[in-house]
């Protein structure tokens, strides 16, 4: 339009993707913009005018409402208990969007929902804060199929045939279901269940049993083979955990193992049985920002485990 005035910066070698030189037009628009100075200035104000102006856009202060009660809407696996829980919103106090809208964020690093928002709704003089929840579209039950082929240099090799199934949302508690059987050299099923049990979701419990049975071997000072034996086992774990945030976990429990060898070949050089337990505590974090290709955080896993004393 005639009398505007038009900059037309230098901007070769920067485009919409070139988000690291995006510093690198700063100066190029400064230099353009204060060589138009004088076009420019046909269109200051003075500095009463421009507070003036400030004051008419500012929007005035207003308090925090009052949330009086909480609804929660939408479709989930979750029940609304846990989902309120999460947001944490106390009644009959002023709400706070930042604390909100962390808490809403909270909800999101679960991996359970694809929409996270509220409203605020006034009837009657009350407020109520409105959450809508919705589910990611996802199936409840996963099963996978795996193979396992070890060889190394001295001819030994080991194979296996894997198939694991995992029932994920199992309630409205977040329960999970974890199974595998594998086949092979060896054989193994496991069963693992995991349960929260109280409404932010953060502490749980972890019963785990597991079967294997496996062909052991064991050689001579020659390096020859002087006897194989099966062993048959069976694995029971309970744990009793809490997670911290979605960075931290720590658990604690006890491990049952019994089973037994049956000589296959050669002398026996074990007990027929045996029974064995152990206490343990594991400690978990997670912070990387990235589980394949991480730029910052740290992951560590802290594990203490002790066996009860045999003495009388």
């Amino acid at each position: 339009e005639p009398g505007d005035v038009v900059l037309r910066p230098d901007i070769t070698g920067l485009s919409t993707e070139s988000y690291e030189k995006i510093a690198d037009g700063f100066p190029r628009g400064e230099t353009v913009a204060r060589a138009a100075i004088e076009k420019l200035k046909a269109y200051s104000v003075s500095e009463q005018e421009y507070a003036a102006f400030r004051t008419r856009r500012e929007r005035p202060q207003r308090n925090a409402p009052v949330v009086d009660s909480i609804r929660i809407e939408g479709h989930s696996k979750f029940s609304d208990r846990v989902i309120a829980d999460a947001l944490s919103v106390e009644t009959g106090k002023p709400l706070n969007a930042k604390e909100m809208n962390e808490r809403v964020g909270r909800l999101y690093a679960f991996g359970e929902f694809s929409e996270v928002y509220y409203d605020l709704v006034q009837k009657d003089g009350k407020t109520t804060l409105v959450a809508r929840v919705k589910d990611i579209d996802a199936y409840d039950s996963y099963l996978r199929f795996g193979l396992r082929l070890y060889m190394d240099l001295e001819g030994n090799a080991t194979f296996g045939a894997g198939l694991s199934h995992d029932y994920t949302r199992l309630n409205k508690m977040g329960g999970e279901w974890h199974n595998e059987l594998e086949v092979g050299d060896s054989i193994r099923f496991g069963t693992e269940f995991y349960q929260p049990f109280e409404e932010r979701l953060r502490y749980f419990i972890l019963p785990k049993a597991t079967f294997e049975r496996r062909l052991i071997s064991a050689y001579d000072s020659n390096q020859l083979l002087a006897s194989q034996y099966l062993d048959s086992s069976i694995d029971l774990t309970f744990a009793v955990g809490r997670h911290f945030s979605n960075v931290a976990t720590l658990f604690a429990g006890f491990t049952e193992s019994f089973g037994n060898f049956d000589n296959r070949l050669g002398t026996t050089v074990v007990d027929d049985k045996y029974d064995t337990g152990s206490y343990f505590v594991r400690f978990r974090i997670d912070t990387l920002d990235n589980t394949n290709v991480p730029h910052s955080g740290m992951f560590g896993n802290f594990e203490w485990e002790q066996a009860p004393s045999l003495e009388p």
